[in-house]
């Protein structure tokens, strides 16, 4: 039990015991005005305090699904802060589908969905759908998605399939509503795509809000990055637990710098123990302006960091302070 659950637990015996000491004082009151309901007033009593108090001490102590934490590689505090709990489900031609739990920083979010069997049909890991997109709100840009179908776990009955999504957005999105449109569940995973076989055809489409705690920090190096075929300003770096976005715009410009400009970054980096921990480039993006054109880099970590032990980024062998 960490230091906030054990003050919470102290805080809420303290108010159990206000509440104890104002249902006797209710009692006594009602007694002298020969009330015949005071057990009413007692529990009515008892019933708002209770509310309040499992509010107050349940409100920090979400838990990280066991697949999120599969899929992120491990947890940190961080991350369990910014964990929220969903529930959010649509149910349509003999399935339901409820999206859990989610854990993002405004660029990459993964969360974690349930299928299940309304009928007689058995799931098994095989099982997916065969198409998705994610709806983003109006004037945000592009979101791609990724099921890791290896993470695919399906119930003893064979009923509810769970599977972890990972997508993408090339802007932070906080406090948005999205959709994510599904289209025929089918047995996809390891199976030669021309014998896939669609088990029930059909569109699903389930909205949920992304308010997760912003845990992200952001730096405006102002960096020139001198390469074969040009040079790039490196002008701001947003930095989570998770992952590391990158954003550029061309110093110098040649028509070469498009197809090299990422070859000698090498991004990574220092914690204050010394270690060096490298940024897995998961994507780069290229807008196309001559001299005014610009990219971005979106990486990961293997597993969730702790920024605060973070000394430093390091981009083509040059330092970046991260305090």
């Amino acid at each position: 039990m960490n230091k906030k659950e054990v003050m919470n637990q102290e805080e809420k015996e303290r108010i159990l015991k206000c509440v104890m000491e104002q249902i006797k004082k209710e009692q006594q009151e009602q007694a002298s005005r020969r009330s015949i309901h005071p057990r009413r007033v007692a529990a009515a009593v008892l019933a708002a305090a209770t509310i309040f108090v499992c509010g107050a001490f349940t409100a920090n102590v979400l838990h990280l699904d066991s697949k999120l934490a599969e899929m992120l590689g491990g947890s940190t505090g961080e991350i369990t802060d910014a964990v929220v709990d969903i529930g959010a489900a649509v149910e349509k031609n003999g399935l339901r589908l409820e999206v859990k739990q989610a854990v993002g920083d405004g660029h990459r979010v993964y969360a974690v969905f349930e299928v299940t069997s309304l009928t007689d049909l058995k799931l098994d890991k095989t099982c997916g759908f065969a198409d998705r997109e994610v709806i983003l709100p109006e004037n945000y840009g592009y979101a791609g998605t990724d099921i890791d179908g290896a993470m695919n776990s399906v119930s003893e009955d064979g009923k509810t399939l769970s599977f972890g999504l990972e997508f993408t957005m090339d802007e932070p999105i906080y406090n948005e509503t999205i959709a994510i449109r599904f289209e025929n569940l089918a047995r996809i995973f390891y199976i030669p795509g021309d014998e896939a076989e669609v088990l029930i055809k059909g569109e699903w489409t389930i909205e949920f809000p992304l308010k997760y705690k912003q845990i992200s920090k952001i730096y405006k190096p102002d960096m020139v990055i001198a390469g074969k075929s040009g040079a790039m300003r490196l002008q701001e770096v947003e930095i989570s637990p998770i992952s590391c976005f990158m954003e550029f715009k061309v110093e110098t410009y040649s028509k070469r710098l498009e197809r090299t400009w990422t070859d000698e970054l090498n991004p990574k980096i220092r914690m204050k123990d010394g270690r060096e921990v490298p940024i897995w480039m998961r994507g780069t993006a290229w807008l196309d302006a001559g001299k005014d054109s610009a990219g971005s880099i979106e990486g990961v970590f293997k597993r969730p960091m702790d920024i605060e032990k973070m000394e430093s980024l390091i981009v083509d062998g040059r330092e970046i302070p991260l305090n």
